[in-house]
């Protein structure tokens, strides 16, 4: 997981690391520690992240979560 992509593209959308975990519909704690790599994202957690930070394409998403 590329979590540097991912927080690049929550500046680019103006969404708080707060405001991403209540739209996943999991704590903020969480979020940090999937983002730092202690646990891994689940499916519908990447779904959800995607809808929130309008990724469309499968190449900017595997880009973030698949390397």
């Amino acid at each position: 997981m590329q979590a540097k992509l991912l927080r690049a593209r929550m500046v680019l959308m103006e969404m708080s690391q707060s405001e991403l975990a209540k739209r996943c519909g999991i704590t903020e704690n969480t979020l940090t520690n999937k983002l730092q790599g202690r646990t891994e994202f689940k499916a519908d957690e990447i779904i959800k992240i995607c809808e929130a930070l309008n990724i469309k394409d499968a190449e900017t998403r595997n880009d973030i979560f698949l390397t």
